[in-house]
């Protein structure tokens, strides 16, 4: 797997609208303008309501979460198989606990071998996960093997689902186009928990118009 051009790794990541979403169930929010970035991590946007602050990554989170529920709920997270393994280092008893959960994790698009002691092989992943981030999150899913967070098969979807959410999100520092703002954030209008990250953290804050004239010493 050849790495993803930006714009192209943050499209595959964006879910596709549901033909009838539930209005019940969806937490709306209100039309947003792009207007920027800030410190490369704040997407700034403008509604009827006011100003916008979103967090790039923990929205992006939030959208990658819904789309592996979706992909889950179907049957297997999607798998794209490596043009080049990549050798990830890891303590031995990761590793061999890793080892000897191939099915389960083929089930979440991994597909990995040994390769010496305290090393693995990985030859195919989510299509989304960025490599550099491939060791992080192969720690955590070794620690959720053995039983941290929780040992139920609903602890291990959810520790599963917000690993891989944020493992292929995009991060804070990087720089994103007006383009790829807008597509984000009309990927989050669609989400069914668009105020939150799959971690319980905002995605935006809302700095009202009377908030602002506050500020500029326009209203006591």
């Amino acid at each position: 797997m050849d790495g993803p051009t930006p714009s192209a790794a943050l499209a595959a990541a964006l879910p596709a609208p549901e033909p009838h979403p539930n209005p019940a169930q969806l937490s709306h929010l209100p039309p947003l303008r792009v207007i920027g970035q800030v410190g490369l991590t704040y997407i700034v946007a403008e509604s009827p309501e006011g100003m916008y602050l979103i967090d790039q990554h923990a929205a992006h989170e939030r959208i990658t979460y819904e789309r592996l529920m979706q992909q889950r709920g179907q049957g297997r997270i999607e798998s794209q198989e490596l043009l080049m393994p990549i050798t990830v280092a890891l303590p031995p008893a990761a590793a061999e606990l890793l080892l000897h959960a191939g099915e389960q994790l083929g089930e979440w698009g991994f597909s990995l071998d040994a390769w010496g002691e305290g090393m693995v092989r990985l030859r195919a992943a989510p299509p989304t996960l960025a490599l550099e981030e491939a060791q992080q999150a192969l720690l955590e899913i070794a620690d959720y093997l053995n039983g941290q967070g929780g040992s139920t098969p609903d602890d291990w979807r959810e520790a599963m689902l917000t690993t891989l959410a944020c493992h292929t999100s995009v991060r804070a520092g990087r720089v994103l186009s007006v383009e790829e703002m807008r597509e984000l954030l009309l990927a989050l209008e669609r989400c069914v928990s668009p105020r939150t990250c799959p971690h319980g953290r905002p995605t935006m804050v809302l700095l009202t118009p009377g908030q602002l004239e506050r500020q500029f010493g326009r209203r006591v």
